[in-house]
């Protein structure tokens, strides 16, 4: 009898534990419908806009040069539009664009940073272009004179090497660059590099770059294993007799035996 009683009680206990449940379900949907009616109401157009960059953009160009949809319904906007709009800037590498409720946008920049310069056609006009370390060329928004004059010059850059905006192969170049750069003395003398005889498709030992030097030499400097070619190239250029650099004219150090070529007379002074 007790029994009995006893498995009654349980199953109206369970009657009533999932009555209790349910009844707490609808009381939960209820509140999500109702919370989220009341933030479509509290949406408001778009008017603000909070503005972070890791590099040079300020807020004041980007709100002057982008479309921004101000006025129009926040949810509305098509935020993959806008990020195209954005992103035809080329110095521009990504941007993260997160709707704030009621009516701001936030808008964060990720930049391509100079690390070296070449002359570019713009408008049928020679203007300056940037080279980001993983050769991407791209057309300066606002970069200060200075910033862009402590930026090595590239030349005679080839066509074939320049795919879709990018330098071909510039991550050895800037592995070579990076251990010159160890040299101050050296690389201070460094006026330009040029890529004429520069070919990323060859194999990494046989691809180099000319550096154009004050006083009008050339070294010829190996892509492959940069940091033997830097020291034996110190220890060449201190082989070389102080009245002798008047006529030196080109050290090769890619070759197995690095040379020097002089000319065959001095240039008055």
């Amino acid at each position: 009898m007790n029994a009995d009683n006893d498995m009654t009680f349980d199953g109206s206990q369970r009657k009533r534990i999932r009555f209790y449940w349910v009844l707490l379900s609808i009381i939960g949907c209820l509140i999500v419908v109702i919370a989220g009616m009341g933030q479509r109401k509290a949406v408001q157009p778009f008017k603000k806009v909070v503005y972070a960059t890791n590099g040079v953009i300020n807020k004041h160009w980007f709100c002057t040069h982008v479309k921004l949809p101000v006025g129009q319904n926040l949810l509305s906007i098509d935020l993959s539009d806008l990020q195209q709009q954005i992103l035809q800037y080329s110095q521009i590498e990504s941007v993260t664009l997160v709707r704030e409720f009621p009516n701001t946008l936030r808008v964060s920049i990720n930049e391509r940073k100079p690390f070296a310069r070449m002359v570019v056609i713009q408008k049928k006009k020679r203007a300056w272009g940037c080279v980001a370390e993983d050769g991407s060329v791209f057309l300066p928004i606002q970069q200060g004179s200075e910033v862009l004059k402590q930026c090595i010059l590239l030349v005679d850059i080839p066509k074939t090497i320049l795919k879709q905006q990018r330098i071909v192969g510039f991550a050895g170049i800037v592995q070579a660059i990076r251990c010159l750069q160890q040299v101050p003395e050296l690389f201070l003398s460094v006026k330009s590099i040029s890529l004429k005889h520069f070919d990323p498709y060859l194999a990494r030992r046989w691809q180099t770059i000319e550096l154009r030097m004050a006083g009008n030499w050339i070294l010829v400097f190996p892509i492959d294993r940069p940091e033997e070619a830097l020291n034996k190239t110190q220890m060449l250029l201190k082989s070389i007799a102080p009245e002798q650099w008047r006529t030196v004219r080109r050290v090769n150090m890619s070759l197995t035996a690095p040379t020097i070529e002089f000319s065959s007379f001095a240039k008055p002074k």
